[in-house]
């Protein structure tokens, strides 16, 4: 199973847990609402993914984790103050990729 450890920032909270890679790659197709918070996060997903008892990511905890997990970590910042950013870049301690994915923000004027 391809796993990956996700880390959701936005503003006021701070949270992280393990999933499918797949799980990942809707999350970050949600970016495409071009939500603020978490929450804003949790609508824009349920587009993407069937309605779950468990309720909308219900396996992260709060806090941070950062250290990559089976195939690697995917961080997304939605406080984030940048240009939409989705980078691989290899961590220079472990074999497993690296993800990072901004909210999609305006751009900062010049």
């Amino acid at each position: 199973m391809s796993e990956v450890r996700l880390v959701l920032r936005d503003a006021e909270n701070e949270t992280s847990g393990t999933c499918h890679g797949s799980t990942a790659e809707r999350i970050v197709a949600a970016l495409s609402a071009e939500p603020e918070t978490i929450g804003e996060l949790k609508a824009a997903f349920a587009r993407f993914e069937r309605p779950s008892d468990r309720g909308f990511l219900s396996w992260l905890r709060p806090g941070v984790n950062d250290e990559p997990h089976d195939v690697g970590l995917v961080v997304i910042d939605l406080a984030a103050a940048c240009s939409p950013v989705i980078r691989h870049t290899p961590p220079l301690v472990t074999a497993a990729p690296f993800f990072i994915a901004t909210a999609m923000l305006p751009p900062l004027l010049a």
